[in-house]
């Protein structure tokens, strides 16, 4: 197949309009979540999507070899946010880097033996699929459900013949992954946008952390905050849907109470100081104070605190 295959398609200026914007939005994501653990999933984000349009512009179809490459690159972002706690994190990336290693052994293999196509064995093409579908699962009930499905549909699309059900999707399967993959960059972008508007505050806070790593870490800190406040008898619970204030007497949800920022304000200065500390002191191992103090508003509480130790 001559010529360049990015251009053989439908739709080229609107995938390069995407995939120039996509870039700019994941620039820009880069640059604001420096401080915070997301860092190095966005890094790996740029390896994939770099050589993902590599692929997209080159001067031949992909070969099988760089097409499984460009699979399994597009699982490795999710991968990295599995780590994402610090001080772990930093090496993490080590795991994250031997996962990629051992599922591109068969790339190794083949070009050794002088293959036509990499062999890829039933265990990593249901590694790639489970990473698949662990993205939606990790992000479907946040504000980016929609990004999560867009990115599993590219993701199904580019590494089709390497899933379990084996469907080729060829060349075309590139070419929609490049226009998937912006889409659910741009989607999550304007999704971060329109959160800048809520009102700042402890369930600005809470949600925001809850979407941006999604169930895996989200449920870890609720569960330990609950116990925090079953402990000391705080008459609030972390819920997915943002901090309920209950009845005091225990920390289970009351009848049809909803979350409230003005619910909170109501309670007693000193536990409200005590419950924001403590949220503060565990995503403190995720993200930076500017994160948090952004979120929270212009009104700062107490001192820096650390994360505690597990």
């Amino acid at each position: 197949m001559p010529a360049f295959i990015y251009y053989q398609f439908p739709l080229f200026p609107l995938v390069a309009a995407l995939g120039i914007a996509a870039t700019l939005a994941l620039g820009w994501a880069t640059w604001n979540l420096r401080a915070a653990t997301l860092r190095a999933p966005l890094i790996w984000a740029w390896v994939a999507w770099l050589y993902l349009n590599y692929l997209g512009h080159g001067a031949n179809k992909p070969s099988d070899y760089e097409t499984y490459t460009a699979a399994v690159l597009s699982i490795a972002p999710l991968l990295a946010v599995l780590g994402a706690k610090r001080p772990q994190n930093g090496a993490w990336q080590f795991i994250v880097l031997t996962l990629i290693a051992v599922l591109l052994l068969p790339v190794g293999q083949g070009w050794a033996y002088g293959d036509a196509v990499p062999h890829v064995h039933g265990l990593f093409q249901w590694l790639i699929a489970a990473h698949i579908l662990l993205a939606v699962a990790n992000y479907f009930a946040t504000r980016f459900r929609g990004s999560a499905l867009v990115y599993a549909v590219g993701a199904v699309l580019l590494s089709g013949k390497f899933l379990p059900l084996l469907v080729d999707y060829g060349s075309a399967g590139v070419y929609w992954a490049l226009l998937c993959f912006p889409l659910s960059t741009l989607g999550a972008a304007a999704i971060v946008g329109r959160g800048r508007r809520a009102p700042p505050g402890l369930q600005h806070l809470w949600l925001d952390f809850r979407d941006a790593y999604g169930a895996v870490w989200a449920l870890r800190v609720a569960e330990r905050l609950n116990a925090a406040a079953r402990m000391h008898r705080w008459p609030v619970e972390f819920t997915w849907s943002g901090i309920l204030v209950t009845d005091g007497a225990n920390t289970t949800s009351s009848g049809n109470a909803r979350p409230s920022e003005a619910a909170l304000e109501q309670l007693d200065p000193a536990v409200r100081h005590r419950v924001e500390r403590e949220l503060r002191s565990l995503l403190r191992r995720f993200v930076s104070h500017e994160w948090i103090v952004k979120r929270l508003g212009s009104r700062e509480v107490g001192v820096e605190v650390s994360g505690p130790r597990d």
